[in-house]
This record gives C-alpha cells, sequence and structure tokens, in this order.
C-alpha cells in the first residue's frame, strides 16, 4: 500500500475518509479484499496519476460526484484530503468542494 496505516476492508471512501480524519491522505485498495483503507500523512510509494488506473468506483457509491474509486489490484487509489479542514470556500480543481467528499 501506499500509506502506511492499515484501517481494514470493506470501505469506501466515506467510511474511509472518516477513519482517516486525522491524517492528510487516505486511500481504497483491493489488495486481498475490495475497499481496503489506508491512513497516512506522506505518501510511501508513487502511485498512478490517471483516473483510469484507480479501479472501479465503489460499491453503493456509483453516480456521486466527485467519482468515489475504490483502487484495484495492487493499485490505491489516493485522495488528498489537505485543504478541508477548517478551510472555508476549498475546492479541487474541477470545482468539487469539503462538503462532496464527506
Amino acid at each position: 500500500a501506499s500509506l502506511p496505516y492499515h484501517r481494514g476492508p470493506s470501505h469506501t471512501t466515506t467510511s474511509c475518509a472518516r477513519e482517516c480524519a486525522a491524517f492528510r491522505y487516505f486511500a481504497l485498495a483491493h489488495l486481498k479484499e475490495y475497499g481496503e483503507c489506508w491512513c497516512g500523512d506522506t505518501i510511501l510509494s508513487d502511485e498512478p496519476e490517471t483516473r483510469d488506473e484507480c479501479g472501479d468506483i465503489c460499491d453503493g457509491e456509483e453516480g456521486a460526484e466527485p467519482p468515489r474509486y475504490c483502487g484495484q489490484r495492487h493499485v490505491s487509489a489516493v485522495y488528498e484530503r489537505a485543504g478541508c479542514h477548517n478551510a472555508v470556500g476549498w475546492s479541487d480543481g474541477s470545482g468539487h468542494t469539503c462538503l462532496d467528499y464527506e
């Protein structure tokens, strides 16, 4: 995994973000099971930078905006929480706000 702290399988982006609220990054991967959640403040390895390498949309999060990827085998879908804490008016490059991710 690309982040140091494992929080278990069967997560969605919403539940993983909640588990990793104290960290800058959270990631979902498909290692042994879908939706394995990882947290950390530092990314430990390089990850692909294109969305088509981030795996399928998480179960139960189809149609959510922004898209919520759950990773694929041995590739994590990494999300950055930077800017979301106590940042009124923060948005990502697509205009989504922190509330869209929570």
